[in-house]
């Protein structure tokens, strides 16, 4: 839980990050209030920056995971003997 609650301050930091240029001092203030519960939560500032460092590397490397998971699955499937896959034909019903 400590983890998810962690990871969710990092999402609302790097988004407000990400607008921080053309942000309101409310987003800012938002901005400070968000990185304050996260080093109350984690301790020390070093280990708050490596905490958001693993988290960035993560999320980084999630979409090239996805790619690699996708490609596994289509390189699998393509070993499935087409000819061994058999469709039931659908029943119809006559009309009354």
């Amino acid at each position: 839980m400590k983890f998810l609650h962690i990871l969710f301050l990092f999402l609302l930091t790097t988004y407000i990050h990400t607008f921080e240029h053309s942000a309101s001092e409310e987003w800012n203030d938002k901005l400070e209030n968000a990185l304050d519960r996260l080093l109350n939560l984690v301790g020390t500032v070093e280990q708050m920056v490596d905490l958001l460092n693993e988290i960035d590397f993560v999320l980084k490397n999630m979409a090239e995971l996805d790619i690699l998971v996708v490609r596994k699955v289509q390189d699998k499937l393509d070993f499935v003997p087409h000819d061994d896959i058999k469709v039931s034909p659908i029943p119809i019903c006559p009309r009354e």
